[in-house]
């Protein structure tokens, strides 16, 4: 009996070993994704952020790949990071409509973790020199409306399989799509703001602003005021 007992006292060891590592693991992770989602609310634009996601991520979450698939029905979009002079990132895909999305996520959008097949998630990493081997294609949703989705890849097999917990990316996902609309939201305003929709050039607002800050500039700096070209 005492044998028994020695036995079940080990069992029982083994398990409480096993919970208190599982606890610590889901802690670091937990304050890894608070950090990230820290600094990405601190983004101030939406080139920024773009940055943000499709340089930092890699690193920061030790992903082989990272991509952005972004709907742009109207090629709004791609004038924003125009207007931005945004150097386009290989990772970031437009997409014309919601049918990829739509057809990969159905009706009630969730992300997709599992092995990487060509037929169903080529398109999110088109382009990658080098197709990853395990995914997670993370729909983003806000007001119940596709954005796109953000799509992590890795070399590794058993890193994203199709069973593993998503309460974390379900949450991060949640924060990238938030921003992602007011970001959007903000360019709108802007470039209605500034620029004619008639000619699409920019507007008296524009070149008012644009002289504010050169007047703030030389008040601060004191030297005879430079005239900044118009164009």
């Amino acid at each position: 009996m005492e044998k028994d007992i020695s036995t079940d006292l080990h069992i029982l060891q083994d398990h409480l070993e096993s919970m208190l590592a599982r606890i610590q693991h889901n802690s670091l992770t937990l304050k890894r994704f608070q950090v990230f989602e820290i600094n990405l609310l601190k983004l101030n634009s939406l080139t920024d952020m773009l940055e943000h996601l499709l340089g930092h991520t890699k690193t920061f979450f030790d992903l082989d790949v990272v991509s952005l698939c972004l709907i742009d029905k109207n090629g709004l979009i791609e004038k924003f990071l125009q207007d931005g002079a945004y150097k386009k990132n290989k990772g970031l895909v437009f997409l014309a409509n919601e049918e990829l999305l739509e057809s990969t996520f159905g009706l009630s959008p969730q992300p997709f973790l599992g092995t990487y097949k060509q037929a169903k998630c080529s398109l999110f990493f088109s382009g990658s020199d080098r197709k990853p081997v395990s995914v997670a294609i993370l729909p983003l949703c806000r007001r119940g409306q596709l954005l796109g989705s953000l799509n992590f890849g890795s070399y590794t097999a058993h890193r994203f399989i199709n069973d593993m917990a998503t309460d974390f990316i379900e949450h991060m996902v949640a924060v990238v799509s938030l921003c992602l609309e007011n970001h959007l939201n903000f360019e709108t305003l802007r470039r209605t703001r500034h620029i004619d929709p008639l000619i699409e050039a920019k507007n008296s607002h524009f070149h008012q602003q644009q002289l504010n800050e050169a007047l703030d500039n030389s008040q601060r700096n004191i030297p005879p005021l430079n005239s900044r070209l118009m164009r």
